[in-house]
C-alpha cells in the first residue's frame, strides 16, 4: 500500500505580494537616499582632480619662472610665436615644465583640462602641432587672467614677474575694486566658455552674474558665469599669484558697485 506524502512536509515558504511590494519599496527608498550622496561624492572627486590639475599647472609656471628670472611666460603668443593662442601653454609644454603629448591634449586628457569640461572645443587640426617639436598646444579649461594678474601680448615679449603682480594697477575699466589686501590675485581661473582662447579678464561676460542668459547642453538656461564653469553651484578653481589653489565663486555683479569677487582675501 502506497503512502501518501504529507503535503505539509514539502511546502516552501513564499513571500506574499504585499511583502514583495514592501521590499521593493524599501530598496527604492534606499536608492533614492543614496543617489544624492553618491552624486555629491562624485562631484567632490572630480573637483579634487580639477584642483590637482590646476596645481600641476602652477608647478609648471613656478618651474618656468625659476628658469626665467621669476618671469611668467607670455600669456598670448601672437607677438612671439606668430599664432594666436599659442602662448603660455606652448611655453610650458615645449620646455617640459608640464608634461603632456598632443594626443592627450587633444583628447582633453592632460592637466590643462577639468574632467568635467564639455564645452572647450579642441580641434584636431595639425596646425596646432606642426611646430615646436609637435608641442604647439593652445587649449585649456584654465585661462590666464591678463588684466589683473598676468601680462598679455603687449610691451616686451615676456610675461610679468611674479613679484610685481600684487603691485601693478588693475587694468579693467569696468571694475573699481578687487576685494582683498592686494597681496593675492588670481592668475589662472577655470572657465570653459571661451573655447578659442587661453586668456580672459574680469571685464568679460563669463564672470557676469547679471546679463544675457545662455542655454546649456541640457537645454537649461544659465547666466554666463554659471555655464562657464562645469562645477555645481557655479564654483570654479583658480590659481593665485602665490601659487595656492582656491575654489569658489568668481563673479562680477553689476548690481554691486562693479566689484570683481573671488574667494580668499
Amino acid at each position: 500500500m502506497r503512502r501518501c506524502a504529507d503535503p505539509r512536509r514539502h511546502t516552501q515558504p513564499a513571500f506574499t505580494l504585499i511583502e514583495l511590494l514592501v521590499v521593493i519599496s524599501i530598496i527604492a527608498l534606499l536608492i533614492a537616499l543614496l543617489l544624492p550622496t553618491l552624486g555629491a561624492a562624485r562631484n567632490t572627486a572630480q573637483l579634487s582632480v580639477c584642483q590637482n590639475n590646476i596645481r600641476q599647472v602652477g608647478i609648471g609656471l613656478l618651474l618656468y619662472a625659476n628658469d626665467h628670472d621669476s618671469t611668467l611666460p607670455l600669456a598670448d603668443g601672437t607677438t612671439l610665436l606668430g599664432q594666436n593662442g599659442s602662448g603660455w601653454i606652448t611655453r610650458l609644454t615645449e620646455g617640459d615644465y608640464v608634461l603632456t603629448t598632443p594626443r592627450d591634449h587633444f583628447a582633453k586628457a592632460d592637466v590643462f583640462f577639468c574632467p568635467l569640461d564639455e564645452l572647450t572645443n579642441v580641434p584636431s587640426s595639425t596646425i596646432w602641432t606642426s611646430a615646436f617639436n609637435n608641442r604647439l598646444l593652445g587649449f585649456s579649461s584654465y585661462k590666464a587672467q591678463t588684466r589683473i594678474g598676468w601680462e598679455q601680448n603687449t610691451g616686451p615679449k615676456e610675461g610679468r614677474r611674479l613679484d610685481d603682480i600684487p603691485t601693478f594697477d588693475v587694468n579693467v575699466s569696468s571694475i573699481t575694486h578687487i576685494p582683498g589686501d592686494g597681496s593675492l590675485r588670481p592668475i589662472v581661473i577655470e572657465s570653459q566658455t571661451d573655447n578659442s582662447a587661453q586668456t580672459q579678464h574680469p571685464g568679460q561676460p563669463y564672470f557676469d552674474v547679471v546679463g544675457a542668459n545662455v542655454t546649456g547642453p541640457s537645454g537649461t538656461t544659465f547666466t554666463n558665469y554659471e555655464i562657464s564653469t562645469p562645477h555645481p553651484n557655479a564654483i570654479r578653481t583658480m590659481l593665485m599669484n602665490d601659487l595656492s589653489v582656491r575654489t569658489g565663486e568668481v563673479k562680477r555683479d553689476l548690481s554691486d558697485p562693479l566689484v570683481f569677487r573671488y574667494p580668499g582675501r
